[in-house]
């Protein structure tokens, strides 16, 4: 039998038990578990007009689309990464003097069939960049790939930047007819003032032809072969992605050496891309079909997965440790 005096009352709760116990203790947390979950930075101009930003280096995503200036501040919190902190800037850019042009001058040579509609859709009283009914095919494939850079880039991620295209173009245009067609007609599926029939007419015919045998021709069957999906032409999309395939594994792009060969290493990257972009592809065709058939999956490949996103856009020499396929 215990004693009076040594029964000890018990302790009072303290205020975390208490917190811990009442019955919305769980909900709390969770509250403030996905309160943690959110992008740290913001740019400027996202952060100057109370919207959401995706915090995408050099440029995220809003900006992009709307084609305007971004940039970050550098006192913000969140980006521990040195490169990509170095990337940072609390001014905003100087404009481009050249306007951000591509070279129209080069690609006069390009033979697109680009036709500027005379009829407006309602609503729509002035042409983008004063391109107006009669201008050169030159200025019009200048404004499709602008647009394309705009609406379609994220879609078709083993394409060069911007930047880098634009010199591809400067010093070579001629080799890149059958890419540059693929693109635009692909721009002007977003573009009102400018006539698609022909530009379809015309790369159809090119991916159905005879092409040159270049990491170039591949990318732009691959993007045809995604274009002839969503436009409900599924023999098209499996006709043009075999033969994607077949060149990449004839001129050797599931290999590092073939990469590695290339000089400039945003032009490596960007083969890395396609190949992997292949891959992707082919393995959504196998889930897709009846009869699944998933041939890249048995090829022996050693190209390196591809780098960062920001790393690509930005430029930025891609010299980071790579995983190459057989070690995944």
């Amino acid at each position: 039998m215990t004693g009076k005096g040594s029964s000890k009352p018990p302790s009072p709760a303290s205020p975390s038990d208490s917190r811990d116990s009442s019955p919305g203790s769980e909900a709390t947390t969770a509250h403030r578990s996905k309160a943690g979950i959110r992008v740290s930075l913001a740019c400027v101009p996202c952060r100057s007009k109370h919207i959401k930003c995706d915090a995408t280096t050099p440029t995220c995503n809003r900006c992009l689309a709307e084609q305007k200036p971004c940039y970050y501040a550098k006192s913000r919190r969140g980006i521990r990464d040195a490169k990509r902190r170095s990337m940072i800037s609390d001014k905003q850019p100087a404009a481009d003097p050249t306007g951000g042009l591509w070279p129209v001058t080069q690609m006069s040579a390009l033979h697109l069939p680009i036709r500027i509609l005379n009829d407006m859709p309602a609503g729509w009283s002035i042409l983008p960049r004063g391109i107006v009914p009669g201008s050169s095919p030159a200025a019009a494939t200048a404004l499709l790939l602008d647009q394309f850079y705009v609406n379609c880039f994220p879609c078709y991620p083993w394409i060069l930047p911007k930047p880098h295209m634009m010199s591809r173009i400067s010093s070579s245009p001629t080799d890149l007819q059958f890419l540059i067609g693929a693109m635009t007609y692909v721009a002007s599926l977003y573009e009102p003032t400018v006539a698609s029939d022909d530009l379809r007419e015309s790369v159809y015919s090119q991916a159905c032809g005879p092409l040159p045998m270049t990491p170039q021709t591949v990318q732009a069957l691959a993007i045809m072969s995604v274009c002839a999906l969503g436009e409900d032409k599924p023999e098209l999309c499996d006709g043009w992605l075999d033969r994607a395939v077949r060149m990449a594994l004839d001129i050797g792009m599931q290999h590092k050496a073939f990469a590695d060969a290339e000089p400039d290493p945003v032009v490596a990257e960007s083969y890395r891309r396609t190949y992997w972009g292949l891959y992707v592809t082919d393995c959504h065709r196998a889930v897709r079909d009846v009869l699944p058939s998933f041939g890249l999956y048995a090829v022996h490949a050693s190209a390196e997965l591809p780098c960062e996103e920001w790393d690509y856009q930005s430029g930025v020499s891609p010299a980071m440790p790579r995983v190459p396929q057989e070690t995944c």
